[in-house]
């Protein structure tokens, strides 16, 4: 595992439209991912990490500090208004809409609603706002090593636990999370759930 760079930027926004064409932020169009990743790896309290097979950018993970998502979303709103004026297919999803309407009310620090509220979790907390490894390197312990990788990160910046949300149909995602120690949380929404993870001395 190495630090996603300037140079990498481009390989692993390449990788995430791959792993996620159905995504918000991919239907947001490659200015947005772009963006996105490059967002994390200029963080100094952030975590950007790529996985290298070869000469081959085969995965990636990046997570931030809970208090820097409101950051996140205002940061790339430029870039978000300009690919929905320019990309009408965006416009008319209705994830994307339910997304901004969520991102709105952080910008506008608004608590989120009920049933999206996240558990109650000991911080300092480290969300895992993206991890992906492309097909052919899955089930190869890639995912396994970015998981362990991102985990040693956060312990290293003294993170007390950690969250992320999935979709409830990735049950790759959620098997490889839950052998690692996460456990399912709350709703998010209807399709998607949050996972958390405590981190404590030694364990």
């Amino acid at each position: 595992m190495a630090p996603i760079t300037a140079d990498t930027v481009a390989d692993v926004a390449r990788l995430h439209i791959a792993a996620f064409p159905e995504a918000e932020s991919t239907l947001l169009g490659r200015r947005y991912v772009v963006a996105f990743v490059d967002w994390f790896r200029r963080q100094p309290d952030a975590i950007a990490l790529a996985a290298q097979a070869g000469d081959v950018l085969c995965g990636y993970v990046v997570g931030s500090p809970v208090e820097r998502v409101a950051r996140l979303y205002r940061q790339l709103l430029p870039t978000a208004v300009l690919s929905l004026v320019t990309n009408s297919r965006a416009v008319l999803n209705a994830d994307i809409r339910t997304m901004a309407v969520a991102q709105l009310g952080l910008l506008l620090c608004r608590p989120p609603r009920a049933a999206w509220a996240p558990p109650a979790l000991p911080r300092p907390t480290m969300i895992l706002n993206a991890i992906a490894v492309l097909p052919p390197w899955q089930s190869c312990g890639v995912g396994e090593g970015l998981l362990q990788a991102f985990e040693s990160e956060a312990r290293a910046r003294a993170t007390r636990s950690l969250r992320l949300s999935v979709l409830r149909h990735n049950l790759s995602a959620r098997r490889l999370y839950e052998r690692h120690g996460w456990e399912a949380g709350g709703a998010v929404s209807e399709k998607r759930m949050y996972y958390t993870r405590l981190l404590r001395d030694g364990g």
